[in-house]
């Protein structure tokens, strides 16, 4: 039955087009259709009915009925009601507000875990990066948050969501053919920009992707590993957070 099911589903992936493989691969990954089971038992894991259809649509690859009524982003470009540019624009809203949402979530989850203490959005001037040796806007960089963990290690994280579509024929090829390509790829542009300074002040940095289907990075999924291991053996109390807000 699970061969008969392989074998269908490559059928399926081969009439697809390319965008539409992208999809489908990032839909498939580990974790991304949780929110489709989840108990409404707190802020973290409501949705208005608006946001849940909305992201049933993208994620069957349906138009968007709310950007045929408002088809014009705020910058005055135009929307495809597939949501592409939707969910790419940084200047749009959206991006900014799953970026939000999830910092604020492993912000939660990480003031939930016993002898962990949580800093927001510290410069790297401020964690002593010297202006003799680092540019001022290297010293100015704010990762999203930094956390002391109970095992000793003190961890930088940044945020990222990231949308696997492009314009590139090449870079859509490569999300279409390999799962979770997205991800991998700004995970690289974050290491790049963050790690040898965190190497540099003596702190490891945990880049926490995910793709704009709800697809984790290889480096979101390492450290949640790593912070249910530390509460295991801590008997960390419940994620704090969340009660009053919607979630995606």
């Amino acid at each position: 039955m699970e061969a008969l099911h392989l074998i269908q589903r490559e059928k399926f992936l081969a009439a697809l087009p390319a965008e539409g493989k992208a999809r489908l691969r990032s839909c498939a990954g580990t974790g991304t259709s949780a929110w489709l089971t989840a108990i409404p038992s707190s802020g973290w894991t409501r949705i208005s009915l608006t946001l849940f259809t909305t992201a049933i649509r993208l994620r069957l690859g349906l138009s968007i009925p709310e950007i045929r009524r408002n088809p014009i982003c705020v910058y005055g470009t135009p929307l495809d009601v597939e949501g592409q540019h939707a969910q790419t624009c940084g200047t749009g809203g959206g991006v900014w507000w799953w970026h939000e949402q999830m910092k604020d979530a492993f912000y939660s989850l990480l003031q939930g875990l016993r002898h962990c203490y949580v800093i927001r959005e510290p410069t790297f001037g401020q964690l002593g990066l010297s202006t003799a040796t680092r540019l001022v806007e290297e010293r100015q960089k704010r990762p999203d948050f930094l956390a002391g963990l109970p095992s000793g290690d003190t961890v930088l994280a940044d945020v990222a969501v990231t949308h696997p579509f492009s314009i590139d024929a090449n870079r859509l090829c490569r999300f279409a053919k390999t799962a979770g390509s997205a991800a991998r790829g700004m995970e690289k542009v974050k290491n790049d920009r963050y790690g040898e300074i965190c190497h540099e002040i003596g702190f490891r940095f945990v880049p926490l992707v995910f793709e704009t289907y709800g697809r984790p990075g290889e480096g979101v999924l390492r450290f949640l590993k790593e912070v249910v291991k530390l509460g295991a053996g801590l008997g960390a109390g419940r994620v704090r957070g969340g009660e009053g807000d919607e979630a995606v």
